[in-house]
């Protein structure tokens, strides 16, 4: 459902706007302290046409930051949108009842706001397997940017990684027989030069291929192998 409905929209580029999204459907978005929960949707019927309104919390998130308060409510509200494209023949508001369904729905939606803000189209090279890189290119908390790069399709991750690890085999010969490095860091940081990025690699312990730097740790172009 959230590719679907990025693909109405021409699959804009990130960071989506699910503000954007919940007016083009004709729904109201209202920001108000709401002392507890991050948001809450109500269906409003008049005349025999209903719309909904979201309420999200702006007093959620209190002691950070602006920008992590800012994201945080992108989030809550892709995630009551996922409840309306999902959820709307239950009241989920009072799923809660219910403790197994309410998880159910509960996943699901989180499910849809992070693919309708972090769609799979937007993972377009390397640098977009780090914790960092999501969270600026899509505007998004690191836990939310976290869980979406664990749950990221392997194929994704693999195309990306193996453009890059084939960069790097055609590029070593070419250096070694151009200009000779006395030893593996300095051929490293010529590697680097050469793509142009300014970043910090190692070797990874598993396949011997360039390791890339974020700021968790060392991830591997090739295996995907993950190191602190």
């Amino acid at each position: 459902m959230a590719e679907q409905i990025l693909r109405e929209l021409n699959n804009p580029e990130p960071s989506i706007d699910p503000f954007f999204i919940a007016t083009k459907f004709g729904w109201k978005v209202i920001f108000e302290p709401l002392y507890g929960p991050d948001a809450y949707t109500a269906k409003d019927v008049r005349k025999g046409k209903s719309r909904y309104i979201i309420f999200i919390a702006d007093d959620a998130a209190r002691g950070h930051s602006p920008l992590k308060q800012r994201r945080r409510q992108r989030y809550t509200l892709a995630h009551e949108i996922g409840h309306i494209m999902l959820h709307s023949e239950y009241d989920w508001a009072s799923s809660s009842d219910i403790p197994e369904f309410g998880r159910k729905l509960e996943v699901e939606a989180h499910w849809f706001a992070s693919r309708l803000l972090m769609p799979d189209y937007g993972f377009q090279n390397v640098m977009d397997l780090t914790v960092k890189a999501v969270t600026e290119k899509f505007d998004v908390n690191i836990s939310a940017a976290r869980k979406r790069l664990e749950k990221l399709d392997e194929r994704i991750r693999n195309n990306l990684t193996e453009e890059v690890a084939l960069f790097f085999n055609w590029q070593k010969p070419q250096i070694l027989l151009d200009e000779p490095m006395p030893d593996e860091d300095i051929w490293l940081m010529e590697v680097a030069a050469g793509a142009e990025m300014d970043v910090e690699f190692r070797v990874c312990s598993n396949c011997q291929e360039i390791m890339l730097r974020d700021l968790y740790g060392y991830i591997c172009f090739k295996c995907g192998q993950y190191d602190t």
